[in-house]
């Protein structure tokens, strides 16, 4: 069998394993397995273009894959180019899909996309091997479609792309009307087959010509997003921002375990320099808390939780409306305990205004079921509040400590919760014996109470002091 044809088939038939895999595969293979056939896909794609350079062309009549015109492919050394490069292309992109997409199964990793992405590739290299108008009008559009699909992929996460995906899809959609308009009228007057319009190119008259390539080029023009025709391009990128909120999407979350290969992301916009609190409840389940950059460059708390052993985690939910606006890093993350009720707990410092004046304080929230939290209630505090964390004692009592700043430093301070009387839960300071100036406060629980640990001054350095709080 000639050797462009069973590259170019294999090719093909690759892409739509590739496609198939996305949809049927777990997460956690998902992207390894498309990412694979998406670059043996583009092997392919390289042996065909090889091939036909070497001299072997190929050509090929289906005439009832498509409606009333059929489908021809044809493969010469010119389109033979074209198949070298989309498929090296497709190689690099296969490669790199394995660890961008990820185990995680959102964006990039999701069924739609890694679904789409093999389409893709194997409508691009269907485009150059098409030997009649109506099989490469199918190829351009089977293209269109897919890359649409792919622009679309963060449209929930980020406003720019659902921009630009509307741009996009009228930019392609108008532009594929003019490439239609002009080679029907080309088919026209020379016959839908490619080798008929190049053996009658020379006696098409001179309008004929010049409509043609006017409108074929306006509307490749149109899908290359070439200038005054890209509008849709840059909002498409919103994976490259400059700064602030849009920056910040560039910050991801994963998840690893020790125990198993690769990590998965949880999510995007996070706040780089805040803390990311993590724990595990009594049934297992795995909960996060951390730090979002919002729309706005809102930075509140947001929280998400995974019942299966962290393969998949629930989509973040916004634990406080707390609407902390700032273009910078408030470098303060929450913290977070869960009780032997699987009852979830959430403390953070947040920026709030007091007596006309803006000050760091610390709120309290919980959850029953990961799905709503409680109102935010305030820790009292003497001072602004700064990388609190939590612990709960064996009998359930609910610790909290932080520094806060005071002249000349800061002093660790603890706090005790304990249920009020309205049904929710109030906070009641704690006192030690020794000196607690320093900062970074570290407890955890202990049998007959809460061990905490801080680094504290020393002559010219630091210590780490330890204190057993009752």
């Amino acid at each position: 069998m000639n050797p462009t044809g069973t590259a170019l088939i294999t090719a093909l038939l690759l892409a739509v394993t590739a496609a198939l895999a996305a949809l049927v595969f777990p997460a956690a293979w998902r992207a390894r397995v498309v990412g694979t056939l998406v670059a043996g896909t583009g092997s392919s794609g390289v042996w065909a273009g090889a091939a036909a350079l070497s001299g072997h062309g190929w050509d090929a009549d289906l005439p009832r894959l498509l409606p009333l015109a059929g489908m021809r492919l044809a493969v010469d050394s010119l389109s033979g180019w074209f198949l070298l490069l989309i498929g090296a292309v497709a190689v690099a992109v296969g490669v790199y899909t394995i660890g961008y997409a990820g185990p995680g199964g959102r964006g990039a990793g999701s069924r739609p996309s890694l679904s789409l992405l093999p389409v893709f590739v194997g409508a691009l290299l269907l485009v150059p091997a098409a030997g009649s108008v109506p099989t490469f009008l199918l190829g351009w559009e089977l293209m269109a479609v897919t890359s649409l699909g792919l622009v679309a992929t963060e449209h929930r996460h980020h406003a720019q792309v659902r921009s630009a995906t509307v741009w996009y899809a009228a930019m392609t959609q108008a532009g594929f009307v003019t490439v239609l308009i002009g080679l029907t009228w080309l088919a026209a007057a020379a016959g839908t087959d490619f080798t008929a319009v190049r053996a009658t190119a020379g006696v098409l008259s001179p309008a004929v010509k010049n409509a043609v390539f006017v409108l074929c080029l306006v509307g490749f023009a149109a899908k290359a997003g070439a200038v005054p025709l890209h509008p849709w391009l840059p909002r498409a990128h919103a994976e490259a921002p400059a700064e602030g909120v849009e920056h910040a999407q560039l910050s991801k979350l994963f998840f690893g375990r020790l125990d198993a290969p690769g990590a998965r992301p949880i999510a995007a916009g996070v706040c780089y320099c805040c803390k990311t609190a993590l724990t595990t409840g009594p049934d297992g389940a795995i909960y996060a808390a951390w730090r979002h950059v919002y729309p706005g460059n809102l930075r509140d708390i947001a929280f998400a939780m995974s019942r299966d052993a962290g393969r998949t985690f629930s989509e973040p939910l916004r634990v406080s409306e707390d609407k902390w606006e700032l273009d910078g890093c408030p470098e303060n993350g929450p913290a977070i305990a869960v009780d032997a009720a699987s009852r979830i707990h959430v403390v953070w410092p947040t920026l709030i205004t007091e007596s006309g004046k803006e000050t760091l304080a610390l709120f309290y929230a919980s959850s029953r079921d990961g799905r709503v939290f409680s109102p935010r209630v305030r820790v009292p505090t003497s001072g602004p509040a700064y990388h609190a964390e939590i612990a709960l004692s064996s009998g359930g009592a609910l610790t909290i400590a932080w520094d806060e700043a005071i002249k000349g430093g800061r002093r660790v301070r603890f706090a005790r919760g304990a249920p009020s009387a309205d049904g929710g839960i109030s906070f009641a300071p704690l006192s030690i014996r020794r000196d607690s100036l320093g900062s970074y406060p570290a407890i955890s629980a202990a049998r007959d109470g809460v061990v905490a640990a801080w680094t504290a001054p020393s002559g010219s350095g630091s210590q780490i002091a330890i204190e057993r709080v009752r």
